[in-house]
């Protein structure tokens, strides 16, 4: 009994390089609020900016006037949706970045003592 061979067409793999059109167009924003939640299979990213609100005046007046805030609110700067591997990959360029300046950091703080 023969055995039927069956050929397999080898999957071609072309790289195409990416361009970001109007980044330097795009407004930079500060943020120093983040939050994550998730719904099915996927993320949700916001990012926020929160100013305190002036608190003036003596200590006891300052104290009353915490104390009467019922929230501080969080200005929306971008809200963004992730597929399951678009989080690995934020999480991964993030952490890569973070582990850059500080080894940076650290080398700057080294050279200078």
């Amino acid at each position: 009994m023969a055995d039927k061979q069956t050929k397999k067409k080898e999957a071609t793999t072309v790289t195409v390089p990416l361009v970001w059109v109007g980044l330097e167009e795009a407004p930079v924003r500060f943020v120093n609020q983040t939050m994550s939640t998730i719904h099915g299979d996927s993320f949700f990213v916001s990012l926020g900016t929160l100013l305190p609100p002036p608190i003036l005046g003596t200590a006891e007046e300052q104290r009353r006037q915490a104390e009467n805030l019922s929230s501080v609110p969080v200005q929306t700067v971008a809200r963004f949706g992730l597929t399951h591997e678009g989080m690995k990959d934020l999480v991964n360029i993030l952490t890569e970045n973070l582990t850059t300046y500080e080894a940076r950091l650290a080398k700057k703080k080294s050279g200078s003592q």
